[in-house]
């Protein structure tokens, strides 16, 4: 796993089983031992690969991945 990706699989993992999206702020506050560019850019890629949901009030998992999550096939 490189370390872009890690930060991306740990984004994932702060926004699983939350039903309302994330603020952002918040979202940096809960990872303070990543840099705030280094969000950004997890963010943005996982955006892009629509994994996340990027919305005025923050950001959220998609429903497919949400979806995947319940059925167990996101495994920690």
């Amino acid at each position: 796993m490189t370390d872009d990706s890690a930060v991306q699989a740990t984004v994932v993992l702060q926004l699983l089983g939350r039903a309302a999206a994330y603020p952002r702020a918040d979202l940096a506050a809960a990872l303070t031992d990543i840099a705030a560019d280094r969000i950004t850019a997890a963010l943005d890629s996982l955006a892009d690969a629509g994994v996340v949901q990027l919305e005025a009030g923050g950001v959220r998992a998609t429903e497919a991945v949400r979806r995947l999550d319940e059925l167990g096939l996101i495994a920690i």
